[in-house]
């Protein structure tokens, strides 16, 4: 299987992330085992937000702005540190 360098994303990660929705949610939930927050939930409902606005099929979840930056925020310093890690061996 081929690795990923410290600080690249891994083959598979692309992979998992051209599946879409279901693919990002997924690889978030293999992430929280490794430690990061679990956003799976957020991409779930920010994705229902999405289809909500675009198609009117479904209703729009219930979401705090603020909420969900500060979330979006947190994940990116936690990433950001990690990497910053895989740099550092």
């Amino acid at each position: 299987m081929e690795r990923a360098g410290p600080g690249e994303v891994s083959p598979k990660a692309n992979e998992i992330c051209r599946q879409g929705h279901r693919g990002r949610a997924s690889l978030a939930k293999t992430l929280s085992k490794r430690g990061l927050d679990d956003v799976s939930d957020l991409l779930r409902d920010l994705n229902e937000a999405r289809k909500s606005v675009a198609y009117g099929d479904i209703g729009l979840p219930e979401l705090d702005a603020e909420e969900v930056a500060s979330r979006i925020e947190a994940y990116i310093d936690s990433i950001s540190a990690l990497i910053g890690q895989g740099r550092e061996q």
